[in-house]
């Protein structure tokens, strides 16, 4: 992380979850504001994380162009209260104007940077992890670099490094825990294979875990992780480079296709995509689309079924983040990782266009 996002200081966390828990708490001890900013769509822990900090989530709408925060309702949504912004840069897609909506935020807001599905991404030929106070990553599966769990926060502004490195960290399990990583990668791997999947994922779909932890461990990142971590590190930009071309020959083969919406991709931005994301006019085209894509071995899913105003009770009611409730049932996500050749990317490419 220092050497890609030339970040000075770097914490080695159990989870990119943990990572941000800890980073709530210490920015909690440095103001009386209560409030943190974060988009209607989004992944559930986020809340999770937030409300166990002892804080109070505001959400704001998402805009369809980019499924990221519409960025009027992003900085609305900011308040006297408000101690700090999240910045979600789902897909891995990151804004293209970062620096100028950071700079838009009054003086006294903290800005996180949730990296975890855009380690690798850039804007405006910048790593991302270098435009916010401090960021958080995940390593968890399926993410731009894997280790199956374990995640990292690091920090730009030296005032914070002193409260953050006071946040105690809960010691990482032993052997245990090493062997069911160890297994729980192998599992992984395996399943991302395209011909393990076409007769597995009736099984995988059936045993993955859904459920939102509503209580994060602030462990740190275990032994085994780390020294995984260290031995993947030189292949890093090989994963990142792949990712980019892989998403974007998906954004070239379907651009314009009627009835479907990808993600619009400034030029000044190089998306490491964690997965494809494609929007659907009809929710029956996408379930169409996503069985047949398992059929022929390629792990097809929405990334999160519901915004956050209908996982948790937050004062909100339906209706209040339209296009967060309109993407939601509407979005289909596509593998981008190694396992995905040319073959593969062409079957989505074909079943898609057919289908819609």
């Amino acid at each position: 992380l220092e050497k890609l996002y030339t970040i000075r200081h770097v914490l080695l966390t159990g989870s990119g979850a943990a990572a941000l828990l800890i980073i709530l708490k210490a920015l909690r001890e440095l103001s009386p504001k209560r409030e943190v900013v974060v988009p209607a769509y989004t992944a559930g822990i986020l809340v999770a994380v937030i409300i166990q900090a002892g804080l109070r989530p505001v959400i704001c709408d998402i805009s369809l162009d980019d499924f990221n925060a519409d960025r009027d309702k992003f900085l609305n949504a900011v308040t006297a209260d408000t101690l700090a912004v999240l910045l979600v840069y789902m897909f891995g897609i990151p804004w293209h104007d970062l620096t100028s909506v950071c700079a838009r935020l009054p003086s006294g807001v903290f800005t996180i940077g949730d990296c975890a599905q855009a380690a690798g991404s850039m804007a405006a030929g910048r790593p991302v992890g270098i435009f916010c106070d401090v960021n958080f990553f995940s390593f968890g599966r399926g993410k731009n670099f894997p280790l199956y769990n374990g995640g990292a926060l690091g920090i730009n502004r030296p005032e914070l490094v002193g409260p953050l490195n006071r946040m105690r960290l809960d010691a990482a399990s032993g052997l245990f825990l090493s062997a069911k990583i160890f297994l729980q990668n192998a599992m992984f791997v395996l399943a991302g294979n395209p011909r393990v999947y076409a007769y597995a994922h009736p099984f995988i779909a059936g045993v993955k875990d859904f459920k939102i932890s509503q209580v994060i461990s602030t462990r740190a990142m275990s032994g085994f992780q780390q020294r995984l971590g260290a031995r993947l590190c030189g292949r890093q930009s090989e994963f990142f480079l792949n990712r980019l071309r892989r998403g974007k020959y998906l954004l070239q083969a379907l651009r314009g296709l009627s009835g479907v919406r990808t993600a619009e991709v400034k030029e000044n931005i190089q998306p490491v995509f964690m997965r494809f994301p494609v929007m659907f006019a009809d929710p029956k085209r996408k379930a169409q689309v996503q069985f047949r894509l398992w059929e022929a071995g390629i792990e097809s899913r929405p990334l999160y079924t519901r915004p956050l105003h209908f996982k948790y009770d937050s004062g909100y009611s339906a209706g209040d983040f339209p296009n967060a409730e309109y993407l939601a049932p509407r979005l289909l996500t596509l593998p981008v990782h190694e396992k995905i050749g040319q073959r593969e990317l062409d079957v989505m490419v074909e079943v898609i266009r057919e289908s819609v």
